[in-house]
């Protein structure tokens, strides 16, 4: 089976760091994920086109040292097991950059990363009970010895969210502003030796990720970017905001990051838009 996937990566025109103008993240530094949506509601969405959008607090150090975010969506049957949707999750890749370097919406340390699937499916909306699901995945190492240091990779961080799916009343409205990002889980890298993360797991089960919560502009412009609309006014209304604040940044910190965020060997569309597509086979 062949699948067409369109990743959006909500690029806001928003801040990121210059290049060459950063130091390395302090240690301890954390990494914690939170979901934007689905929360753990009901919907009347088509399957085919239900977002998934993540916030990232730590954005700096996930891109210090790499990382790939991977999701899927799962229905759940009657007996508590999951299947899958679609032959394969959706993934981005991105490789470690010395020095660090964020993408345009990244709004200081933070980060919204949003992704819709375009799939030919014959039950686009078919009521019942669904999983999101994910792993930010990183090279991490270890110290066995004195003198030996061993390399791993796999999911340092994981999480899920149950929603529902239905077919009655109107069809659901999504709203990113209506809740804070939802805790789903995180890491903490301790150190770093030749570049390489040494980590432990954290307890943030309460942790507060309201700070990244996106306001009605903000919001309009992922969806925007997400549904891939013709209309940007959203987004340029945001970039307008965006460069009326430049002059109070700190110093480091770029009003236009679009030439930075190329860096990553991607595309820039229209304002506030970076879309990458490959096929899953």
């Amino acid at each position: 089976m062949r699948l067409r996937v369109s990743v959006a990566l909500i690029a806001l025109g928003l801040a990121a760091p210059a290049a060459g103008e950063l130091d390395l993240p302090a240690f301890p530094t954390d990494i914690n994920v939170g979901v934007v949506f689905p929360r753990n509601e009901t919907y009347n969405l088509d399957l085919a086109t239900i977002p998934a959008v993540f916030a990232i607090q730590g954005a700096y150090a996930a891109f210090r040292f790499g990382h790939t975010i991977r999701w899927e969506f799962s229905g759940i049957n009657k007996t508590g097991g999951t299947q899958s949707l679609y032959e394969a999750g959706y993934m981005l890749r991105l490789e470690p950059t010395e020095p660090p370097v964020l993408p345009p919406d990244a709004i200081g340390d933070n980060w919204i990363v949003g992704n819709t699937s375009y799939i030919n499916s014959t039950s686009k909306r078919k009521p019942g009970h669904y999983r999101l699901t994910w792993e930010l995945i990183m090279s991490r190492c270890t110290a066995p010895g004195p003198k030996a240091i061993t390399i791993h990779s796999g999911a340092v961080a994981e999480g899920s969210i149950d929603f529902t799916i239905t077919d009655e009343g109107p069809e659901t409205e999504i709203d990113l502003t209506s809740a804070c990002p939802v805790y789903s889980d995180g890491v903490t890298i301790t150190s770093s030796n030749l570049g390489c993360p040494f980590m432990s797991k954290k307890d943030g089960k309460d942790l507060d990720l309201c700070e990244l919560k996106p306001d009605k502009t903000l919001a309009d412009c992922v969806m925007t970017n997400i549904t891939q609309r013709e209309d940007r006014s959203a987004c340029e209304a945001l970039l307008e905001r965006v460069r009326g604040e430049a002059g109070s940044r700190p110093s480091g910190v770029s009003g236009d990051a679009a030439s930075v965020f190329l860096q990553h060997g991607l595309t820039a569309a229209t304002v506030g838009a970076v879309v990458v597509g490959f096929m899953l086979l």
